[in-house]
């Protein structure tokens, strides 16, 4: 008996094995999309806020780290297949030195595209997402010049109130953040 329940959970593993496909690794970032996030450990940054205050922010954890997703395909025999893709993130976060504001940014190479898509979060739950297409967008900030800005801005579809605009820089990172009456200005 005990034999038989031995050969009947060994079976059902390898047919569970067999119906998982073969995981594609993606290579860790090259030193172009790590450098699209260009803080580094310990440098602080300063920003404006809504008042005119000088905060500043200092580079608190830059991490690299493997992570994974799963896809379920099922196969011609009613089966299912599960792919499983190992990709690369690179978190950063910044926080100011009163403890009370944590900016982080996010980028993967989850699916080894050429188009990155740069996530910030603004104290751990605003969600942003920018897809970094090259972008040959000049601004002016505080006076100040910005060659290659990428920028976003979302309105509320049934309101019209803007939710969040921000702008951003691989070569400086985040320049301009208001969401609400919250809003950060990077001080060259």
């Amino acid at each position: 008996m005990k034999t038989k329940k031995i050969l009947m959970i060994g079976m059902t593993l390898l047919i569970i094995s067999s119906c998982i496909k073969q995981p594609a690794i993606y290579p860790l970032f090259s030193e172009e999309n790590l450098a699209i996030i260009p803080y580094q450990m310990g440098q602080t940054v300063k920003f404006l806020n809504e008042d005119n205050d000088t905060l500043v922010f200092q580079v608190v954890r830059d991490e690299m780290y493997p992570s994974h997703t799963h896809t379920f395909d099922e196969t011609d025999y009613g089966m299912e297949t599960i792919t499983v893709n190992y990709y690369y993130v690179r978190d950063v976060d910044l926080a100011d030195v009163s403890g009370n504001i944590k900016l982080s940014f996010s980028i993967s190479n989850y699916d080894n595209s050429p188009e990155k898509e740069l996530n910030f979060r603004w104290n751990g739950n605003f969600v942003l997402g920018c897809e970094l297409s090259s972008s040959n967008e000049t601004i002016s900030i505080e006076d100040h010049l910005y060659e290659h800005a990428h920028h976003e801005r979302l309105y509320n579809q049934y309101t019209g109130e803007m939710l969040y605009d921000w702008y951003y820089s691989e070569e400086f990172g985040l320049l301009y953040f208001k969401k609400g009456d919250f809003s950060l200005t990077r001080i060259p």
